[in-house]
């Protein structure tokens, strides 16, 4: 299009303040809803980044009040490591991730699962697994774990409450061009009226 002014200059003339004499009242009522939506997402910021922050204490405590409450017992692997025994034989597939299904004992009583194994480690070698009070398998989050999850549930509530603002102005939006096509008929029919 010939004379069509960039973007920029096109967006600046919808700025709330803007002096254009066809810039209509709900066109400023909507450059404002815009603008303070984008302004309060960005100020979000900072908040959702401490939130992540708080996460990311909180279960750092979690992991090192479950290490704290770990004991060592050995574990006998019952299968070689990298192989599942309840895959089919035909789709069984070796993972080099190295884990293997074993057994161990604590206070007379028998537990079985999956834990993680040296890649060579054969069935019958005997592995020192960290268990609970209760004896079942402990696996405590690391430092990454954690820091993934903490940074997820920042973006994940900053992707919400943007989500939200976007929602929001299409609300807006919409409510206002209902506004508009009623004036807009109102005018038409106005004008459809024979003179006087």
């Amino acid at each position: 299009m010939a004379g069509r002014a960039p973007d920029p200059v096109r967006w600046w003339r919808l700025q709330p303040c803007s002096r254009n004499p066809l810039m209509r009242g709900t066109d400023r009522v909507e450059a404002v809803v815009v603008t303070l939506v984008v302004t309060v997402v960005l100020l979000l910021v900072p908040v959702c980044a401490a939130v992540g922050t708080e996460t990311f204490t909180s279960l750092q405590q979690q992991s090192r009040a479950l290490a704290a409450q770990a004991r060592p017992v050995p574990a006998v692997l019952l299968v070689d490591a990298g192989i599942d025994p309840q895959a089919e034989p035909a789709v069984r597939i070796i993972d080099t991730g190295a884990s293997s299904w074993a057994r161990w004992t604590v206070d007379g009583r028998e537990h079985t699962g999956q834990v993680p194994a040296p890649p060579q480690a054969r069935a019958g070698d005997t592995v020192t697994v960290p268990v609970g009070p209760d004896g079942e398998l402990l696996d405590p989050r690391g430092g990454t774990e954690n820091a993934v999850l903490a940074i997820a549930a920042a973006c994940g509530l900053w992707a919400a409450l943007a989500g939200a603002g976007g929602l929001m102005i299409c609300g807006v939006h919409r409510m206002l061009v209902r506004s508009r096509l009623r004036v807009w008929d109102q005018a038409l029919k106005k004008f459809a009226e024979p003179p006087r």
